[in-house]
């Protein structure tokens, strides 16, 4: 991140059991989200923050172990920056879990205030399926 002087970094197949939270490490700022003792962890997903964009972040929440936001104040613009991560389920049975995701990241979309920009960092492992007239 110092090298390339980026500000954010989104974090997907998080490998974290428990809760989620915030923490420092360093100068950087960790968001993360994180799955219960029963699930597979690798569904969690974060976000690295530098110090300067730490200082930015008014607000985060996790939706759901897959699906987090940040809502960030600069001096220019606010920001609302969603981090999702969604298996590729078709044909099994997680497609149900999937298509609940949709629905969350859909709902936090339309729920976050209408002045913001929106930046959408995934890891959607989806199909795009073209329908021919």
């Amino acid at each position: 991140m110092r090298d390339r002087q980026n500000d954010i970094l989104c974090l997907n197949e998080a490998n974290n059991k428990g809760g989620s939270g915030a923490i420092r490490h360093e100068q950087f700022n960790v968001y993360y989200s994180g799955v219960d003792q029963s699930q597979r962890r690798w569904r969690s997903v974060g976000f690295i923050l530098s110090e300067r964009m730490s200082e930015c972040v008014n607000r985060h929440e996790c939706v759901n172990p897959s699906l987090l936001f940040l809502r960030v104040n600069t001096e220019l613009m606010r920001i609302f920056i969603l981090g999702a991560y969604v298996l590729d389920t078709r044909g099994t049975e997680e497609g149900i879990e999937a298509r609940k995701l949709w629905a969350d990241v859909q709902d936090t979309v339309v729920k976050r205030d209408k002045n913001v920009e929106i930046v959408i960092l995934d890891n959607f492992n989806g199909c795009i399926v073209l329908r021919r007239e």
